[in-house]
């Protein structure tokens, strides 16, 4: 009788303990998988794969990797968990911002993560290592700013 009692005290405890990890998984810059130049390219042209651009709107239009979507942290899950039009359908997420110094790529990273969106990497060098090395560009913005 006493290892029931014990059972029904414990038992509803570890489940909404177990429930709550779930809820607040952190992700620390560790996480994120970093790629240079190179394998940013080779990701690029691969069917399934979406450039994340997380830079402000201005920013943005004035240059961008070619195909790449802007998304702020906001925009990557709707009102119900679902994924956004924008990021739906793709196996690999490549997150770039202006430099490596620049923090909103490692959030942008980060947040996808948290989302559920897997194969999630960073492109360290972003568009300034794009440009450097001579790579084209898109102009302007289509679609909502």
């Amino acid at each position: 009788m006493r290892s029931v009692m014990v059972g029904l005290v414990f038992l509803p405890l570890a489940a909404a303990l177990a429930g709550l990890g779930g809820c607040s998984t952190k992700y620390s810059d560790a996480d994120i998988v970093r790629i240079e130049l190179p394998a940013a390219r080779e990701l690029a042209s691969r069917e399934g794969t979406v450039l994340v651009d997380p830079r402000p709107w201005s920013v943005y239009s004035a240059g961008h990797l070619p195909g790449a979507r802007r998304v702020v942290a906001s925009e990557i899950v709707g009102p119900n968990g679902e994924r956004v039009p924008a990021l739906r359908g793709y196996s690999f997420y490549v997150v770039y911002a202006q430099n490596p110094g620049d923090l909103a790529g490692q959030s942008m990273a980060k947040s996808l993560m948290k989302a559920g969106y897997e194969k999630v990497r960073l492109f360290e060098g972003g568009f300034d290592a794009w440009v450097r090395a001579g790579y084209r560009v898109e102009r302007g913005a289509d679609g909502p700013r």
